[in-house]
């Protein structure tokens, strides 16, 4: 049978004094399972309200009632809010101004591209109008030739006409040859009267020369159509240059928006850059149509 506990320090068989001895240990008692109150019927469940919606919530003065303005007051105030708030500029400002940019580029190229093509039909009408005046002056010439000719043909039957009381069968001969003349050089069509009174029809004859001329010229008024069509493309190349202009003028607003850190300033930037933006894509489409 073992005694009551030796202090520490005290000799062995030395007796212990009552007011020193030591107390024998008390054995642990379990703790009481712990009530879970579920709280008034009105009320939220237990240990609910107490609970922080956020981190903010444990900030001094915060309210425990749900409040959305106040906690994107809270939020807003955080440095890692602020820091991702201008990490979003710092990354769309450079990839919109890269954009238009590409855009501003792609409008350079399809400017010259119509300026190319406004400059070939400049050069088409230029060649079709020397056709047509060709041939204006072929058939012009063409029926100069025949007036001449008409002109021969009118002075053989003439002589055939003097001779005929003298010699009939000399004017005979020389009406054959005339008639033959005639023919063969393609005048009798534009011939009318009598023999005494013939006339010679200018007007049909350069129609005649105009009509088989045709096939190598174009119509007379091919090079005011060609001429027209090339100001159309001079006056659509001249439009995209000027969206050129203003694309510049975004890539200028753009990065203003950039260097400015207030909001007030950058967002009115922005929102002009953006109509700037769009109002010239309609425009540059219209024109590419």
């Amino acid at each position: 049978m073992s005694g009551p506990p030796v202090p520490p320090g005290t000799p062995p068989g030395r007796p212990v004094p009552p007011d020193q001895a030591v107390p024998p240990p008390v054995p642990a008692q379990p703790a009481p399972p712990r009530p879970v109150p579920s709280g008034p019927p009105d009320g939220p469940p237990y240990g609910v309200a107490s609970a922080p919606l956020h981190p903010v919530a444990s900030a001094p003065g915060y309210a425990t009632t749900w409040n959305p303005r106040a906690l994107a007051a809270r939020l807003a105030q955080l440095p890692w809010v602020e820091g991702i708030r201008r990490l979003r500029w710092n990354l769309w400002l450079p990839i919109g101004i890269a954009f238009v940019t590409i855009t501003g580029a792609v409008l350079t190229y399809l400017s010259i591209a119509l300026e190319s093509t406004a400059s070939s039909y400049d050069r088409l009408a230029v060649v079709q109008q020397v056709l047509v005046q060709a041939r204006d002056s072929g058939a012009q010439s063409q029926a100069h030739a025949y007036s001449g000719l008409a002109a021969q043909y009118r002075a053989m039957l003439a002589e055939a006409d003097a001779i005929e009381g003298t010699d009939p069968e000399r004017a005979a001969a020389l009406r054959a040859v005339a008639s033959s003349f005639g023919t063969q050089a393609g005048i009798a069509a534009y011939l009318t009267g009598e023999s005494g009174e013939l006339r010679f029809d200018y007007d049909l004859a350069y129609l005649s020369a105009l009509h088989n001329r045709d096939a190598i010229a174009p119509p007379d008024n091919q090079p005011m159509l060609t001429a027209a069509r090339a100001h159309d493309y001079h006056a659509r190349s001249r439009t995209l240059a000027a969206t050129v202009v203003v694309m510049l003028a975004v890539v200028v607003l753009l990065t203003l928006a950039r260097l400015y850190r207030r909001n007030r300033v950058r967002v009115p930037l922005v929102a002009a850059a953006g109509a700037a933006y769009l109002v010239t894509i309609v425009v540059a489409l219209a024109n590419l149509g």
